[in-house]
């Protein structure tokens, strides 16, 4: 039995290997589907080594969070004055809409590696939410289950997109019927929303 790192199936290049940057790293990394994503097709697609990467990411986990760090960033709280309910509606649509630009994301690890990079968003949330009247677990489960309903609806409309891809597949895949599109994030978040009540009522 084999030992040790799989050889690199890059080509050998001669003289000084090119230059690359991080965000030339994430931009190649952009191209790719979630299910493509690895280190050396990175690599194939900047035409260096697959060691060429290791200066800015050592691995496909750090890559992934330098990915969700970017997608993170682009990322703004909704506005404090908002009401719950409307907070977490304009979250929820600003991530899925996000997932959509960075396809290569949507995947299931990186669903609370998204949130988690995007943490004065969190906190932003957690403030309105507590302001509302729901302690520090309910407005937590509450940003857990709006960011999960964005990013599971965003997974759905990307496997939909694939050729032979139908909805049966779809519920298989990800444990739970979700139809296309984003009148199906709203009807998802409108059970997210009943929740919150619950929880409110069960407080008076």
């Amino acid at each position: 039995m084999l030992h040790g790192n799989p050889p690199d199936p890059s080509p050998p290049r001669k003289g000084r290997p090119p230059r690359i940057s991080l965000t030339a790293i994430l931009d190649a990394a952009e191209t790719l589907s979630p299910d493509a994503l690895t280190m050396s097709a990175v690599a194939r697609h900047l035409g260096v080594a697959t060691s060429a990467l290791y200066t800015h990411v050592r691995d496909r986990e750090e890559l992934l969070g330098a990915l969700a760090e970017r997608l993170g960033a682009e990322l703004r709280a909704p506005e404090e004055d908002l009401d719950w309910r409307t907070w977490l509606r304009t979250y929820a649509r600003d991530m899925y809409a996000a997932l959509g630009r960075h396809p290569v994301l949507t995947r299931p690890e990186t669903a609370f590696l998204i949130q988690g990079k995007g943490a004065v968003l969190v906190q932003t949330g957690l403030r309105v939410l507590r302001g509302e009247g729901f302690d520090g677990a309910q407005a937590l489960n509450l940003l857990r289950a709006t960011g999960n309903v964005a990013y599971m609806q965003a997974l759905a409309d990307l496997l939909l997109q694939r050729p032979g891809f139908d909805g049966a597949e779809v519920e298989e895949l990800i444990g739970q019927s979700i139809p296309r599109g984003a009148d199906s994030l709203e009807e998802q978040l409108d059970l997210v929303l009943a929740a919150g009540d619950q929880f409110l009522a069960r407080q008076r």
